[in-house]
């Protein structure tokens, strides 16, 4: 579908439809009525008419324009990481009700400070990664099969954790609090994540393992938090 100067190429993560693109017409002239609809955090609801390649955006409202986020660069580099995971994990046109809300929940928090962002970064990653086929396995060993109620050791490659007596070229070394922090976020709704009190010991630790296991999974390395050098 062609495209003028003033029309705007916009990615969407949608509840029915998942990831699309459409494109917003006018959307780059002054006082267009996409403007803030087609903002980064915005969340609202669109009205869409599919096209021979495209989506052809009709009508948009605003349910929730987040641009309180731009009053900090914290909270600009949190949520456009939460963005950027979606943008490069997630297959165009699959939807997936969960991320979807979980995508939201995130947002209201970060614009509410409800919780320690550090933390809700960890914890979306780990229900991110589960959305999109890498969910960590617990209970037993990824290797041998052994029950386990704690573990050492992560297996990067098959995304589960090993018993004391297994080894693996592909392991990351962890502590049982990282462990029992990463359980307990796969058992939850991220909405209760709130109330997991974690030291910054245990925090700087599930940030470097959180970090190998999203680049290891999805293959790249997103960028958006480093500016705030975490």
């Amino acid at each position: 579908m062609d495209y003028r100067e003033y029309d705007k190429l916009v990615t969407l993560y949608t509840e029915k439809l998942g990831k699309i693109n459409a494109i917003a017409k006018g959307a780059k002239r002054k006082n267009s009525k996409f403007t803030s609809t087609t903002s980064s955090f915005c969340y609202g609801e669109y009205v869409l008419y599919k096209g021979k390649g495209m989506y052809l955006l009709n009508e948009a409202s605003t349910i929730n324009s987040f641009q309180d986020f731009l009053n900090a660069l914290s909270t600009i580099a949190y949520g456009s990481y939460l963005n950027e995971l979606i943008d490069i994990g997630v297959v165009e046109g699959e939807p997936e009700y969960g991320l979807f809300k979980d995508l939201v929940t995130s947002y209201y928090f970060i614009s509410n400070n409800a919780v320690d962002k550090d933390l809700l970064m960890r914890a979306f990653e780990i229900k991110f990664l589960s959305y999109i086929g890498y969910g960590l396995n617990f209970g037993s060993c990824v290797s041998c099969g052994k029950e386990i109620k704690t573990s050492n050791f992560l297996d990067l490659n098959s995304n589960g954790f090993l018993c004391s007596n297994c080894t693996s070229s592909w392991s990351v070394k962890i502590s049982n609090s990282a462990y029992n922090i990463m359980r307990y976020i796969v058992g939850t709704e991220l909405k209760n994540i709130y109330k997991l009190n974690v030291n910054e010991e245990s925090k700087a630790q599930l940030h470097k393992l959180m970090k190998e296991m999203v680049r290891h999974c999805i293959g790249k390395n997103p960028k958006s938090l480093d500016i705030l050098k975490i």
